[in-house]
């Protein structure tokens, strides 16, 4: 029995080592793959890891206040939307009814105290002294600027208003009054002609608690910033193209779009891709002088922001049109072949956009020039051999003088029972450049 007993223990030693190994391999493996771009949908097993930022009167605005101001805005927007259900009733006969004493009743507990006895405000005048909102709207910042007294924090915000339907309502101005440890807001809403933000003073007030006016909670993780980003993007391409373009990196704006009207018809073009699409992978990363977030969406679109400092970016829609930093340093690492297999990558990024100049620049020049004369020639080239989405499969390469080709499969992403064999040629050039052909 002592014999069994010994051996069983030893059993029971064994068993346990060999699973602490597979945890800590497990862990381990989780590591190493910290820096793939995180899908979103399977984030969310796991707790996310909030964002810690410090607030004092010595720092920039930060994230966390930037949603807070947000949110509270748009509990204002909320309130006075007479188009708001919780306003409706219905009389004996059937008729909506709105009631104009409720919609007042909502509104004055938010303004800040300072703005109701400066403008003798009561249920009967608000409506002179807010904004005139009959649509759900929402409220994206553009500028901020803070000071904090006492126990106050006051926010100069400076934005924009669209309905949920994409459409621009109105800019906006307004002064928006924090009180931490109570955890209440009020707000003041600008309605006179104002240029800037640097023009507008806050008052030194309290804010008192009174039931109607707590502070929203914001969950402060990277998801959640880098969707924050992703999703005010993308109501500027639908609501305010010409605000978008300003937010495009200057260099990217230049090299993928020239002027504004071909942005605008690159969002007319695709609108129906833009309307439904949402935030599916993400990825941050810290560089010396900003953050990255590089997003995609459901169909591997690219929206990509360089951030200096929170809400102050710069913006990107593909990897391929301005070498990113990232690239260029794991480029340079790849061996030649593997070069080559990138830039077919991200010639079939291009397509996938239908950014079909991109492809035809990137054609050696005599095979550009013997099989499509022109851009349009070869537009209508691909349109008709191509996919809409593609995907490929690299079945074999060779290299041929300082050429590289490669045998591909190329299979219709939205029907994979659909494919064309194609045989790419690419010649690598200084850099990140290259020049290619492929099978007509």
């Amino acid at each position: 029995m002592k014999f069994d007993k010994k051996i069983l223990t030893i059993i029971i030693i064994l068993v346990f080592l060999i699973i602490l190994t597979i945890v800590a391999l497990i862990f381990l493996s989780e590591n190493e793959n910290n820096n793939e771009i995180e899908n979103t949908e399977s984030n969310n097993i796991f707790p996310p890891q909030e964002v810690e930022e410090v607030i004092s009167e010595e720092n920039n605005v930060t994230n966390i206040e930037i949603y807070k101001v947000r949110d509270c805005i748009s509990i204002y927007l909320s309130a006075i939307n007479r188009s708001n259900p919780v306003y409706e009733s219905v009389d004996s006969e059937g008729n909506l009814l709105v009631s104009e004493e409720m919609i007042a009743e909502n509104i004055i507990p938010l303004l800040s105290s300072n703005y109701i006895q400066s403008n003798g405000i009561n249920t009967t005048n608000v409506f002179n002294y807010v904004d005139n909102i009959n649509n759900n709207a929402i409220f994206d910042i553009l500028n901020i600027k803070r000071s904090i007294k006492n126990n106050s924090y006051q926010y100069v915000v400076y934005g924009v208003i669209e309905d949920t339907d994409y459409n621009f309502i109105k800019y906006a101005y307004y002064i928006v009054y924090l009180n931490i440890t109570d955890n209440v807001f009020a707000i003041e809403p600008i309605l006179t002609n104002i240029d800037n933000i640097d023009s507008i003073e806050a008052e030194d007030i309290e804010v008192e608690k009174n039931g109607s006016n707590d502070m929203p909670t914001f969950t402060m993780t990277q998801e959640n910033l880098a969707r924050e980003r992703f999703n005010t993007y993308k109501r500027l391409m639908l609501s305010m193209p010409e605000l978008a373009y300003e937010y495009l990196d200057d260099n990217y704006k230049q090299e993928k779009f020239g002027d504004i009207n071909v942005f605008i018809e690159y969002i007319n073009d695709n609108k129906e891709e833009i309307l439904s699409a949402r935030l599916n992978e993400y990825k941050t990363t810290n560089y010396d002088n900003y953050t990255q977030y590089a997003c995609l969406d459901q169909n591997n679109n690219y929206y990509i922001f360089n951030e200096t400092e929170p809400m102050q970016y710069k913006v990107l829609l593909d990897t391929y049109t301005v070498d990113l930093q990232e690239f260029v340093d794991r480029y340079e690492q790849l061996p030649e072949a593997e070069k080559a297999r990138t830039c077919i990558e991200r010639v079939f990024e291009a397509i996938n956009n239908s950014d079909y100049k991109y492809v035809y620049n990137k054609l050696d020049e005599t095979y550009k020039n013997n099989n499509f004369q022109t851009e349009t020639d070869f537009e209508n080239y691909m349109k008709t051999n191509f996919f809409a989405n593609n995907s490929i499969n690299n079945n074999s390469y060779e290299k041929n003088g300082d050429l590289y080709v490669y045998k591909l499969t190329i299979v219709n992403a939205s029907d994979t029972t659909q494919t064309i064999e194609k045989q790419f040629v690419v010649k690598l050039l200084d850099g990140t450049n290259f020049v290619m052909s492929f099978s007509v």
